[in-house]
């Protein structure tokens, strides 16, 4: 049950923010969506982000309702301090990456090492956020961005991104023609047995927080299953994090 507490925690996740524009080349609509994001200095002024908020996610044909704090300092920091109630019983779940390993902790229980799937779905989750704050798809050395063709976002029209890079990240972005915003993630992930499953990011409610449009709801199914969802109700963004947030005790 601890493990699959931990990688509850892991998928209460963040999206990165995005936009969009018209039947462009994919990176002219990257351009575009960055521009319409506030520019380039802006997106790449802040480097870390602190939420808070609430949510549910469906576990074992339960759905639990929580309450987590979100600490992000990228490129490979996470830090999630989530509270829960199963059965009755409060369950607070605590857990923590840093690119090169991952550990969480449960209740009262001892610090644990991540398994090793849910640790790379962390590295992946961090990776598509990445993504999708759109100014890192400008190097063209790294990233490799094409189009979708016709796709629909919930039955309307979407202008569709698949965005690659050679360390394996295999990303698609669905933008909204009309608002700029990114309103779809969608990747390869695992289930908290560890099974391979699409897992797809609907992002809404966005509001602008420092100039930045923030997504501030989020759906995330499994395989078309809804599986999280999350609405935040406070985030900030600022330069740096603590580091001590991210060691390891």
């Amino acid at each position: 049950m601890n493990r699959r507490l931990g990688w509850l925690a892991a998928c209460v996740v963040v999206a990165g923010v995005g936009s969009a524009a018209t039947a462009d080349e994919p990176l002219d609509v990257v351009k575009k969506a960055i521009k319409a994001n506030g520019g380039k200095e802006a997106l790449e002024k802040y480097q870390a982000a602190t939420l808070k908020g609430a949510g549910t996610v469906s576990v074992n044909g339960m759905e639990l309702k929580y309450n987590a704090t979100w600490y992000y300092g990228f490129p490979a920091n996470y830090r999630v301090e989530l509270e829960t109630d199963i059965n009755g019983t409060a369950v607070k779940i605590v857990q923590v990456a840093n690119g090169k390993q991952g550990w969480q902790k449960v209740g009262d229980t001892e610090t644990m090492d991540l398994p090793k799937h849910e640790f790379e779905n962390v590295k992946a989750m961090i990776a598509a956020q990445m993504v999708g704050s759109l100014v890192p798809l400008l190097d063209t050395k790294k990233y490799t961005v094409g189009p979708l063709g016709d796709v629909k976002v919930n039955g309307k029209k979407a202008i569709g991104l698949n965005v690659m890079n050679k360390s394996g990240v295999d990303v698609n972005l669905y933008f909204d023609p009309k608002t700029l915003m990114l309103i779809k993630q969608q990747y390869q992930a695992k289930d908290p047995t560890g099974k391979e499953v699409t897992q797809s990011l609907y992002l809404s409610g966005f509001k602008k927080i420092n100039g930045v449009p923030m997504p501030m709801k989020i759906l995330i199914h499994h395989d078309d299953k809804k599986f999280v969802t999350a609405e935040f109700s406070a985030i900030k963004l600022s330069k740096s994090l603590d580091a001590g947030l991210f060691k390891k005790p």
